[in-house]
Parts: structure tokens; C-alpha cells; sequence
């Protein structure tokens, strides 16, 4: 007897995120539909919560473009993504993280805008603070507010002088809605902070010696570290707005990694900032 089977109408398959790869293989029991459609390669559309995304598909893997997608989508070791075929080389793809529940993501967010509201990021290692390279490709007013921002956070990092590493970033709305908070690169690595997920504890400056909370450092799956549970709850705690100023001093503590933070207010005309206050630990 002869076992007929029905093809799927639009056939999914699933894989979990194990790693950072820049590049992503289609199983090969699935390859058979790309096969019959004649679309074993080309550029895919990727599409998730309104937006899309081309990603290059070359030997039945997702190439260039799929490290954008994982960063856009803040895919995380661990999470199941379902891929449901569309046709030709369209899928809609659907992200499950450890909860067993689907993320849920701000509808029709350009996937780039990230990237956008991140400029003007500053680090260092307790010298000299350190542009985190960002593109801007905002225009008109936003632009000349961007400039002038990123303007202020430079001549604020160059005021700090701290013995202890530290960086500062100004917030943003992403960083507001979406509760997560994106530590340069650079910084992460030269200060340990990459290669794992664990927790920090925030301090701000409140009385009586501050207040403090303990926070999720996330690996992302394109190698950025951020800032994820727990910042909610640091964020509503200290109210902060957008296009302040926080600047997080790295402490370590009884064998604790402890981000010691700083807001500030920025002004567009005048003064921008109160100075500084003092490093209680440098060094005599």
C-alpha cells in the first residue's frame, strides 16, 4: 500500500538559537520546497510584526542581512524561531523565548532606528573617554538635536575623571519603551562583560548611601551586550527621561560587578550639565 503525503500549504520549520553565527542553515528535509519553487538561492524576505527584512540566501543558509535580522529581532541564545514559507523565498517568522511564550515587538519600527537613537554612546577605560562609533542618518531637526546631544555627552565624558571605567549614553526612547539598554562594545569586552549572561547590580544616587537593583547583562546574538531584566524597574525607580544623561561607573564589589549611575539632565541652550561629582575612588 502506497502512502500518499499531502504537502504542507505553507511548510514551516523551526531552529533554536545555540549560537552568534552570522548566518543561519535551512534544514535540509525542508530544502526539498525551495528546490520545487526553483529558489535554492537569491534574497529572502524575512518578515516579523509589520517590518521585513533581505537577507541573502546562499547554499540554503541565511547570510548577509541575517545578522541585522538577529539584532533587530534581539534574538538571544536560547530562543526558537518558526520559520512559515510564504512562498518562494518569503517567510514569516515567528521568535519564542525561554518562556515558551512569542516576544512581542513594537509595531513598524524601522529595523534600523536602533541603531539610530544608540548614537552618541561614550565609553572609557578611566582615561581618556572613547567614541562608540554609530551611523546617523537622521536629517533636519532631529539631526541638528542628535549633533548637539552627542555634542553634550562628549563634553560630559571629558569632564568625568574617574579612576574606575566607565560610559555614558543618553536615553533614549527605545531605551524607555523596549526597557533594555545597549553597552558599548568595546567597553563590554576590555571590562570582562562578554561570553555570558549574568547579573549586575545598578546603583543610583540617591540617600542613604542609594538605592540598588539587580539586573540582567544579556548577550545578544551579534555580540552586543545589554542591559535587560531589572532595568525596567531601575528606569520607573529613578523616572528617567528622554535625552537624559546616565553615566555608569564600573565598581567591583565583594566579588559583584556594580554599575554605579549618574543622571543628568541635558539642555539644549546654556549650561547643559551640573559638574561631576566627585570620584570617591580614585586614588590618592
Amino acid at each position: 500500500m502506497v502512502i500518499t503525503k499531502i504537502r504542507p500549504r505553507n511548510p514551516q520549520f523551526f531552529k533554536v538559537i545555540l549560537n552568534g553565527s552570522f548566518q543561519l542553515a535551512i534544514p535540509i528535509e525542508f530544502r526539498k520546497y525551495l528546490r520545487d519553487e526553483k529558489c535554492e538561492e537569491g534574497e529572502a524576505v524575512l518578515r516579523n510584526s509589520g517590518k521585513s527584512w533581505r537577507v541573502k540566501v546562499n547554499g540554503f543558509c541565511f547570510k548577509e542581512g541575517w545578522a541585522d535580522f538577529a539584532r533587530d529581532c534581539h534574538l538571544h541564545i536560547g530562543d526558537f524561531v518558526v520559520f512559515k514559507h510564504e512562498g518562494g523565498l518569503v517567510f514569516d517568522v515567528s521568535v519564542f523565548d525561554r518562556s515558551a511564550c512569542e516576544k512581542e515587538y513594537q509595531p513598524l519600527l524601522h529595523p534600523q532606528n536602533e541603531t539610530k537613537r544608540e548614537a552618541g554612546m561614550f565609553e572609557s577605560r578611566g582615561k581618556e573617554p572613547i567614541l562608540e562609533k554609530k551611523i546617523n542618518k537622521s536629517k533636519g531637526s532631529a539631526s541638528t538635536h542628535s549633533g548637539a546631544l552627542k555634542a553634550a555627552v562628549k563634553e560630559y565624558a571629558a569632564s568625568c575623571k574617574f579612576e574606575d571605567p566607565f560610559f555614558v549614553v543618553p536615553m533614549r526612547k527605545f531605551n524607555l519603551t523596549k526597557y533594555t539598554l545597549c553597552i558599548p562594545k568595546d567597553f563590554a569586552k576590555s571590562n570582562g562583560l562578554t561570553g555570558k549572561s549574568f547579573e549586575v547590580i545598578l546603583k543610583d544616587q540617591g540617600g542613604n548611601g542609594g538605592r540598588s537593583w539587580s539586573v540582567q547583562l544579556k548577550q545578544e546574538i551579534d555580540g552586543r551586550v545589554n542591559l535587560a531584566s531589572g532595568w525596567n524597574a531601575f528606569a520607573v525607580a529613578n523616572r528617567l527621561k528622554e535625552d537624559q544623561l546616565c553615566i555608569f561607573k564600573l565598581l567591583h564589589e565583594d566579588g559583584k560587578l556594580v554599575f554605579d549611575v549618574t543622571v543628568v539632565d541635558y539642555k539644549p541652550s546654556g549650561r547643559k550639565f551640573p559638574p561631576p561629582a566627585a570620584d570617591v575612588s580614585s586614588k590618592d
